[in-house]
């Protein structure tokens, strides 16, 4: 005869999240002693995350939010596709970024900081992270994050493969004007397409210039240019580069007749404020991860 009940059984899984298998036979071989099965259920799933804490994932989910006074941006990986498009995996993500909107974080992208976090149902989200882990056999984490106190927009795309944050420096009653959200989303969702690298010009590397100065410069004598036109050639091909790969600089994808400093510059002007754009982070689902 059992030393235990089914209700044991339930009671059991409901406090550890372990399988209903898994918890009744932790308790057959506690002989019933409940504290005992959750401390060897513990044991258990404190061994199976470490066993998986060096498989690859390149698989996964990353969102962004905005509120009126703040912003960010999450990124957590799996192994597989197939986890990262469960509802539970993608209801952890949520729960990932509504920890770092709802808390201050004193080291930006600390993931370690945001983990002994504890949740709104109490628990920490470290321990809740080594739950799902055990529970669907993967090796889950959380790769990376930023958060942004001030105006922000946001916007995924691909159900989560792609998304963008993006910081501006203004009032904060602007975040309740209709007209600025559609703006700073049309910023957002320009980000996610033309993935531009850089905010601005100011903030290239020296060397990266000359790089490019050089390039375009042995481009033009390989096509026997004349010297008089050569530097002109470099020139307007820098303007290009800049173009390309600037954010400010970037015709705006809905409207290719205005660049994005002008469209933000119209709007701030339309409405008789001052306004910038601070910073954008675009995530790529598994970018650089081999």
């Amino acid at each position: 005869m059992s030393d235990f009940t089914v209700g044991d059984v339930q009671k059991l899984r409901e406090k550890t999240g372990c399988g209903m298998m898994d918890c009744k036979k932790a308790l057959t071989v506690a002989k019933g002693d409940f504290n005992l099965a959750v401390d060897n259920l513990r044991e258990t799933k404190s061994n199976l995350v470490l066993k998986k804490s060096g498989r690859v994932t390149s698989q996964g989910l990353t969102f962004s939010a905005s509120r009126r006074d703040c912003g960010a941006i999450v990124e957590v990986n799996c192994e597989t596709d197939f986890v990262a498009n469960t509802g539970e995996f993608r209801e952890f993500v949520e729960l990932c970024l509504e920890v770092i909107l709802n808390n201050e974080v004193e080291n930006e992208n600390d993931v370690g900081e945001i983990l002994k976090i504890k949740t709104s149902s109490g628990n920490l989200l470290e321990d809740i992270l080594n739950d799902k882990i055990s529970k669907v056999g993967e090796n889950i984490r959380i790769r990376r994050f930023y958060k942004f106190r001030g105006l922000t927009s946001s916007y995924i795309h691909a159900k989560g493969k792609i998304a963008v944050l993006v910081g501006f420096s203004g009032d904060l009653p602007l975040a309740d004007n209709q007209d600025f959200k559609v703006m700073s989303r049309d910023v957002a969702m320009h980000v996610a397409a033309a993935a531009p690298s850089y905010l601005n010009a100011g903030i290239i590397g020296d060397s990266v210039i000359s790089h490019e100065r050089d390039t375009y410069r042995s481009q033009a004598i390989r096509e026997e240019k004349p010297e008089n036109v050569i530097q002109r050639i470099v020139e307007n091909k820098i303007r290009k580069f800049y173009e390309d790969n600037c954010l400010l600089e970037q015709p705006l994808i809905k409207d290719p007749s205005v660049n994005i400093k002008n469209y933000v510059y119209n709007f701030a002007k339309s409405v008789n404020t001052f306004l910038n754009i601070d910073f954008f982070k675009r995530y790529v689902c598994g970018e650089t991860i081999d």
